[in-house]
């Protein structure tokens, strides 16, 4: 018992021990179970604690095994340290400064026209407007010099050194060609207004969504119960005498309802002048016709009146529908208030006739007009063909 007790404590003086405890727990633990006989009976055998004395616990700690071979430790985190990029060295092993990189200019093309800004002659071309060879459109080009651009200019041949107009044209010869016929052919006749002899007031104005870029656009005041004021007098020939349905190509420049800005007054010193419902109208009368108020004998015209203002013969033409954004044009137009009748005019001979527009309302803009052969027993032209913008302009006599 007293060899037992002398070998465990010279275990735990054993400096191998304190570095080891997992291998002094082992030992104690082997010792505790040959408390019995080692096999020869001895008196001297190391005895078994009786089993009514509790002995105190050895917990082992738990440590690393010390081993000869170093175990990896887990690597410590750094911050990152961000390392400048060594200069490029040049083959004479000096540094090198790398210029900075710049867009190709061959390759810009700032107004989006399909022309390089080192090859674009006109810079800031408006979108979607036809171009030349060198990135200019009409409205950038001024061939003749006379200070009217292409794309107004009707003579644009016309002398250093005359006096021109507002369509580029000499004073004398201009007044002449915008009091020229629009002459009707197959059953349709298309104006475009910019083109017509218009008062001051009537302002000719660009517009990238107007057919031909330009319209009138009236700037004066409000003529609600005063027809006849400003008026756009439009020669035209008729060669296919019949019915006729009147559109006209217009936006609302001002506003936001589609009440505002948005009718003109229109009389046809036709045979008849007259408003009628048409199948597009969604009419409960169809074919019901109302007669311009006050109109004068030679329009035979038998019908109601519009409903709403008007006098001596004048309509007053409005749109609806659509929206009110400044450049959404549409060829609504109608006649009587609250009770929308298709604009219409009869040809009874071949010959001369007359188109007048008078102002209305301010900031009305018109664009294109359309006289098509509507309501025959033939050679009638649809609305959608008529209307078409790639119906070009009709020629003038």
């Amino acid at each position: 018992m007293a060899n037992s007790l002398l070998h465990k404590h010279i275990q735990l003086l054993n400096p191998l021990n304190a570095v080891k405890p997992l291998l002094l727990s082992v030992s104690i633990m082997a010792l505790a179970a040959c408390g019995g006989s080692s096999g020869g009976g001895s008196d001297t055998s190391v005895q078994t604690p009786p089993t009514n004395i509790e002995a105190t616990p050895v917990i082992p700690v738990v440590q690393e095994p010390v081993t000869d071979t170093p175990i990896a430790d887990e690597p410590i985190q750094e911050d990152p340290v961000v390392q400048e990029p060594a200069p490029e060295e040049s083959v004479t092993g000096e540094p090198t400064t790398e210029e900075p990189t710049t867009e190709d200019p061959v390759a810009i093309d700032a107004d989006e026209d399909s022309i390089s800004d080192s090859d674009d002659e006109c810079p800031n071309t408006a979108t979607d407007e036809l171009i030349n060879s060198v990135g200019c459109s009409d409205a950038q080009l001024d061939n003749d010099l006379d200070g009217i651009t292409n794309d107004f200019d009707r003579c644009d041949t016309t002398p250093a050194d005359e006096t021109v107009g507002s369509r580029g044209c000499g004073l004398i010869s201009e007044v002449d060609f915008e009091k020229k016929a629009f002459v009707e052919n197959d059953g349709l006749l298309v104006i475009e207004i910019e083109n017509t002899d218009h008062p001051d007031l009537w302002q000719l104005k660009r517009g990238t969504n107007a057919s031909g870029n330009a319209y009138l656009e009236w700037e004066g005041e409000n003529l609600f119960r005063d027809p006849g004021t400003a008026i756009v007098n439009i020669p035209i020939i008729i060669t296919h005498p019949g019915n006729y349905r009147f559109v006209w190509r217009n936006a609302l420049r001002e506003g936001d309802r589609q009440t505002e800005s948005n009718d003109s007054w229109l009389k046809i010193n036709a045979d008849v002048f007259y408003g009628q419902k048409t199948i597009e109208d969604t009419a409960t009368e169809l074919g019901h016709i109302v007669c311009p108020k006050g109109a004068p004998s030679s329009n035979m015209c038998v019908g109601d009146e519009p409903v709403g203002s008007g006098e001596n013969g004048w309509l007053k033409a409005y749109r609806t529908g659509g929206g009110v954004e400044p450049d959404e044009w549409n060829w609504l137009v109608w006649t009587s208030d609250f009770d929308a009748h298709a604009i219409f005019a009869r040809f009874d001979r071949a010959g001369e006739y007359t188109i007048s527009i008078a102002a209305r309302s301010k900031h009305h803009a018109i664009d294109r007009i359309t006289l098509f052969r509507s309501g025959n027993e033939d050679n009638n032209i649809e609305l959608g063909a008529a209307t078409g913008l790639s119906q070009p302009e009709s020629e003038r006599q």
